[in-house]
């Protein structure tokens, strides 16, 4: 079962917004995404997940595999997941996402 880290990884600075704001805040996740599609094949913490909501997405990072730990990332909307979902994830959950998701370019492309 997974746990949720108490401090978010904020990417989003506030309620503010301009085309700066928004244009670095993109750079930001647009680094997360990157360091997350570069994790060894094995690799668990790191990795950034996509949790589909409303009209896009919660994002979550790991953090810890022992025990299995997610980061909330605030980013655009600031969507979240239910915690009861995020409990309810196993490491088995998590690695099967991960797999997916590097499997979906080749899938499409």
């Amino acid at each position: 079962m997974a746990r949720l880290s108490r401090k978010p990884l904020v990417v989003s600075p506030g309620e503010e917004y301009s085309p700066e704001i928004v244009a670095a805040e993109s750079r930001k996740m647009d680094s997360l995404l990157r360091e997350s599609s570069a994790l060894p094949a094995d690799a668990v913490v790191g990795a950034i997940l996509r949790f589909p909501r409303g009209d896009g997405y919660a994002f979550y990072k790991v953090v810890s595999e022992r025990p299995l730990t997610l980061q909330w990332i605030q980013y655009g909307d600031c969507w979240q997941v239910e915690s009861w979902e995020i409990r309810g994830l196993r490491l088995t959950d998590i690695r099967l996402m991960i797999d997916r998701r590097r499997k979906l370019p080749k899938v499409l492309g």
